[in-house]
């Protein structure tokens, strides 16, 4: 409906639907530690964002890194 072109619209975390195993919301990766592949620390999820096609996590440590989300 057009009453909700560009509203915010938003649900309490205890109303989501409960996931399969191996599944989980992006909100839940906010605050989670991220290594390289090597076991180097990089630092924090802080936030994600969509750019085009792909999501992209927003990682804080000594620098900050932008890395395309995969699930492989």
């Amino acid at each position: 409906p057009r009453q909700l072109t560009n509203a915010l619209i938003a649900t309490f975390k205890k109303d989501l639907p409960i996931l399969a195993e191996n599944q989980f919301y992006f909100h839940q990766l906010i605050g989670c530690q991220v290594e390289n592949c090597k076991g180097i620390p990089l630092g924090e999820v802080t936030h994600l964002v969509e750019i085009a096609n792909q999501d992209v996590l927003c990682i804080e440590g000594k620098k900050q890194y932008m890395v395309p989300f995969r699930l492989d």
